[in-house]
Order: structure tokens, then sequence, then C-alpha cells
């Protein structure tokens, strides 16, 4: 149980940080950049309050990085 809460908090901290590197490399728009730092800080400060027990909904993890690969496919 401990190390999925560890793999949780990472995979949030991790896109958060992607959410950073794509406002610094100006790739995409950046409001998607900025989305994808509050989407991924967002679901690390609620899915604790609302599902205590269980905090590992996979497809979070999953929305947004589809969102960057479509814009940056778009944009090419």
């Amino acid at each position: 149980m401990v190390r999925l809460v560890v793999y949780v908090v990472l995979a949030f901290l991790s896109q958060a940080v992607i959410g950073g590197a794509l406002l610094q490399a100006g790739w995409v728009a950046g409001w998607l950049g900025w989305l994808t730092i509050v989407w991924n800080i967002a679901w690390l400060i609620v899915l604790p309050l609302i599902t205590p027990r269980d905090i590992y909904f996979p497809v979070l993890h999953y929305f947004l990085p589809l969102l960057i690969g479509i814009a940056l496919v778009w944009k090419a």
C-alpha cells in the first residue's frame, strides 16, 4: 500500500514538472502547460480527501499526456 501511495505521489509530481517544462520550452500553448500543473497538483490534494483508502485512478495519469500529444501532433 505504501508503495502505491509513493508511486501516485511521484507520478503526479513528475507530470506537474512536465507541465513546467512545457511552459519553459514553448512547444505547446501556455494554457496547456498550466493546465498540466494545476491538474496534477489538484488531484494530488483532492484524491486523499475524497478516497483516502484508494488513491490510484490510472485514467487521471493518462488524460493530460494524451492532450499534450494531440497538441504536439496538431502543431506539426
